[in-house]
């Protein structure tokens, strides 16, 4: 939790073609609970420093109350999130399986 990684995203999306490879932060784990809202996400009951999504819900003319999910995590299953306040991520497109991981991320700079 809280590395960045890289993933092949393998799920079937109007924005985004599948077998992409994206890079997000891990921000949930196997058995984790994951709350969220267009403004805020907790993380096994606390509350994550990720910007909420707003802009990206009426960026995308989405319906917010669409975007308001409790979830447990599953055995090899990810919670990936961007830092940024229109980052499209598993708070759109649900968690990711393990089997797509490739491998933790680094930022250059």
């Amino acid at each position: 939790r809280g590395d960045l990684v890289a993933f092949k995203f393998n799920k079937e999306d109007k924005n985004f073609d599948k077998g992409l490879n994206f890079i997000k932060i891990a921000a949930g784990v196997p058995g984790d609970e994951i709350k969220f809202s267009p403004n805020e996400m907790l993380v096994n009951r606390v509350e994550s420093k990720i910007a909420g999504m707003t802009h990206a819900i009426n960026f995308l003319q989405l319906n917010p109350k669409e975007y308001e999910r409790q979830i447990t995590l599953n055995e090899n299953e990810f919670f990936m999130v961007g830092e940024t306040i229109y980052s499209y991520d598993s708070r759109f497109w649900g968690p990711i399986n393990e089997e797509d991981i490739l491998g933790k991320a680094y930022a250059i700079f």
